[in-house]
């Protein structure tokens, strides 16, 4: 009994010590350790600074321009397999032989046109084939974000052409139009008509494709401060991190002669590109008129 009362003392002394806010006794921990413990537990990660965050920006740009770069060079093969498409899509249009690539023989599509006026029953009063008038240059260097934009004077030199036929009727004209097309010579673009007592005059010009060159499209150098301009950042000198930038430039760098001949493929696809337009809507233009209005039929809708 005696043991068992001293028992239950011992047990409601804890109780009333455990209620008085002690606990009980656990590992200890030495001050030594215990001073690190606690500066782990109040320390946290220090926030970028203004310099930190231009590396960082500096970083995603030299990403950006370093994937941008790649996707160029490596489509270089793409960029002359379109030019083979756009040479081929070129003699579809059946213009290829109208607009010559080499210089025009005046004397021979002289002879050609009188002999096809006179086989639809048309005689050619007079025939004036005018000099060349050179293609307007192309510059040497683009420096220009996108492609060069050609004119079409650039694309083609011109010869100016005047035509006047006696006894030509629409029909008349419409037969010795379509003779000249099927005989595949360099054809005359007529741009204006008009009548005198002499017959029907026909004024226009004879096309033919200039040898010209594209542009060697430059290509802005990359350096920290394209990257900054670009990314509207400070470089910050002597940061620690700038080498993660060098070592990307580095790479962009490697990738300049692969990049450089994939823009010289690239270059020659636009420039048959802009020849191509051209085919195209000078083929669209004749199917739906090939001669230019008649005067009466001009004066006719200016009345309406």
């Amino acid at each position: 009994m005696a043991r068992h009362q001293s028992l239950l003392r011992v047990a409601v002394a804890a109780a009333l010590a455990w209620g008085c806010g002690e606990r009980a006794p656990g590992p200890r921990v030495s001050p030594a350790d215990a001073a690190p413990q606690a500066a782990a537990r109040s320390a946290s990660p220090p926030r970028p600074g203004p310099a930190d965050r231009a590396v960082s920006e500096l970083r995603a740009a030299a990403l950006k321009r370093l994937a941008s770069d790649r996707a160029v060079a490596s489509n270089a093969l793409g960029y002359e397999q379109a030019l083979a498409r756009q040479e081929a899509a070129r003699e579809g249009t059946g213009m290829a032989a109208h607009l010559p690539r080499g210089p025009i023989d005046a004397a021979a599509l002289e002879a050609t046109l009188r002999r096809l006026a006179r086989d639809e029953g048309l005689l050619v009063v007079a025939l004036e084939i005018g000099p060349e008038v050179p293609a307007a240059p192309v510059p040497a260097e683009h420096r220009g974000a996108g492609p060069y934009a050609y004119s079409d004077a650039q694309l083609f030199a011109t010869r100016p052409l005047t035509l006047t036929l006696g006894g030509a009727t629409e029909a008349a004209l419409g037969r010795y139009y379509a003779a000249v097309v099927a005989a595949g010579v360099p054809l005359p673009v007529f741009e204006a008509r008009e009548r005198s007592a002499a017959g029907v005059i026909l004024r226009g010009l004879l096309y033919r494709e200039s040898d010209a060159a594209p542009p060697r499209h430059l290509v802005p150098p990359v350096d920290r401060a394209a990257l900054a301009a670009a990314a509207g950042v400070t470089v910050p000198v002597g940061h620690p991190r700038l080498a993660e930038v060098d070592a990307l430039l580095a790479q962009r760098a490697a990738l300049s002669p692969k990049l450089e001949a994939a823009m010289a493929a690239l270059g020659r696809s636009h420039l048959a590109a802009a020849r191509l337009r051209f085919y195209r809507e000078l083929t669209e233009r004749l199917q739906a008129r090939p001669l230019p209005v008649p005067p009466s039929a001009q004066q006719e809708r200016k009345t309406r």
